[in-house]
């Protein structure tokens, strides 16, 4: 027969392990709200730059024919986990999503810290976005490490009824909602500004020849080549396209010329 002081330790021990449980169980509830509002932030950033996260792409080393499907699959992806990872019955395989979409944003950037090239992240799209270093890389390990931890804790229950799922839903509707009318209206601010180019160091755009090949495909092709980027309403561009014609015939053995003719 148990003693009274078996019985007290054993109350006691029950006692701990429910307070553990339910502490982990909130900690497991903050890192998915607070995993679930970066990849929205993320994902409906995307979507109101296009151009940046193609450009992205391209800096990341995405082969240039799969830069456009990327670039458009990537916030869908990111929103979707958004909202998977606050439904319980979706948490650990979003989580998992996650895990993996940050290992591979940081082993992205390892390789341009390493090689000490600094573009522009487009980490969040038009809501912000910063040169690459150091801080970036830190920012993708730490979200790595909480994806990961996030798995090892007790699954708070979040959705355990119809009602709370259709709460939770309705929520993350709205704030889905008021994200993307923010990121149109930080669009509309850019768009005003100035843009920038491209800083040393950073890939050239996806471009698609009219000979039916890549850019980066031909200029891989040659140890160095001349871009030339001209424009149909720059007076100096029309006016030197016969010269271009000549130096691309005379000067393709030694230093071959890619001209890019914008309309």
């Amino acid at each position: 027969m148990l003693t009274t002081e078996d019985q007290l330790l054993q109350c006691l021990s029950l006692f701990l392990d429910s307070s553990v449980s339910s502490g982990l169980g909130s900690v497991n509830l903050a890192l998915r709200l607070a995993l679930s509002l970066v990849m929205l932030i993320s994902g409906t950033g995307k979507l109101g730059d296009a151009d940046g996260t193609r450009q992205a792409m391209v800096d990341f080393g995405v082969p240039a024919p799969r830069v456009a499907l990327y670039a458009r699959l990537l916030p869908i992806v990111e929103i979707s986990l958004a909202g998977l990872v606050l439904l319980d019955f979706t948490e650990r395989l979003a989580t998992l999503g996650m895990a993996a979409l940050f290992t591979r944003f940081a082993v992205g950037l390892s390789h341009l810290v390493g090689q000490k090239k600094a573009p522009p992240c487009h980490c969040f799209g038009v809501m912000h976005s910063a040169p690459v270093s150091k801080s970036t890389l830190i920012r993708a390990l730490v979200l790595t490490g909480l994806s990961l931890f996030n798995l090892c804790l007790p699954s708070f229950p979040l959705t355990s009824s119809w009602l709370h799922s259709f709460m939770i839903c309705a929520v993350f509707i709205a704030a889905l909602g008021a994200s993307l009318r923010l990121a149109k209206y930080r669009s509309r601010q850019r768009a005003m500004q100035r843009s920038e180019g491209l800083v040393i160091g950073q890939r050239l755009p996806v471009v698609w020849l009219q000979d039916g090949t890549w850019l980066e495909s031909r200029l891989r092709r040659c140890s160095r080549s001349l871009v030339v980027v001209t424009s149909s309403n720059c007076r100096p561009c029309e006016a030197m396209k016969d010269s271009l014609r000549i130096w691309q015939s005379s000067l393709q053995e030694v230093l071959p010329i890619v001209w890019l003719h914008a309309d």
